[in-house]
């Protein structure tokens, strides 16, 4: 049966809005949202190339570049050369649809309020026990991999042939997470020098000086 295009595009959107996965809950959302049971993957698929001004290469990139965030790998796993991906990936970003592409993408990523306060507040928790004895591949795949804010990996070689590897790790700061938590709960109240008209606001205060209030030592 032919489709609207009122019915098209309410179906490419809410494609978008899933980053172009047509699965079968993304494709149920479609049907009901359009009143059309017996619409396809297929077809959905078809109208959103037809509504894309981008190619195969170009499309690669945008997914990729939402991955990595960065530009040059983003261009290596898209399939251009390496010799050249760091002036393709750049060139490729201030592609004007390019970055239309990226931009709506990002504003289905984006963060909300509640995301941001769960976020912080497992960096407030974060334990660096989880990632003692890992290895590189273990720490990539681990589901609390974003509490890690830096790894490095040193190989060094003897000169009688013996390699030694050491491993850096540092977790975002726990206690600075719990500073941003304290000012958005308003745990910190204002301090009053009862012996004059000096008044201290929590936004004066040092993240020493708030954290010491978190913790109840004043």
């Amino acid at each position: 049966m032919p489709y609207s295009q009122a019915c098209r595009d309410q179906a490419v959107e809410i494609a978008q809005q899933n980053n172009g996965a047509i699965t079968e809950a993304v494709l149920a959302e479609i049907r009901e949202a359009i009143d059309a049971p017996r619409l396809t993957a297929k077809t959905v698929r078809r109208w959103l190339a037809d509504r894309s001004v981008l190619n195969d290469g170009q499309q690669a990139f945008v997914y990729y570049y939402l991955q990595t965030f960065n530009a040059t790998k983003a261009a290596i796993l898209a399939g251009y050369s390496p010799d050249t991906a760091y002036a393709q990936g750049h060139r490729l970003l201030k592609n004007a649809e390019i970055r239309a592409e990226i931009d709506r993408h990002m504003r289905t990523l984006a963060m909300d309020a509640t995301e941001v306060l769960v976020r912080l507040s497992a960096h407030a928790r974060g334990d660096f026990s989880e990632f003692i004895g890992l290895s590189p591949r273990e720490l990539e795949d681990h589901p609390l991999s974003f509490l890690l804010k830096k790894y490095k990996h040193r190989s060094r070689t003897d000169k009688d042939g013996n390699t030694e590897d050491t491993y850096e790790v540092e977790i975002h700061d726990p206690q600075s997470a719990l500073v941003q938590l304290g000012r958005y709960h308003k745990l910190f109240t204002d301090k009053h020098e009862h012996s004059g008209s000096i008044v201290t606001t929590a936004r004066e205060l040092t993240d020493e000086e708030l954290l010491t209030i978190i913790h109840g030592n004043q």
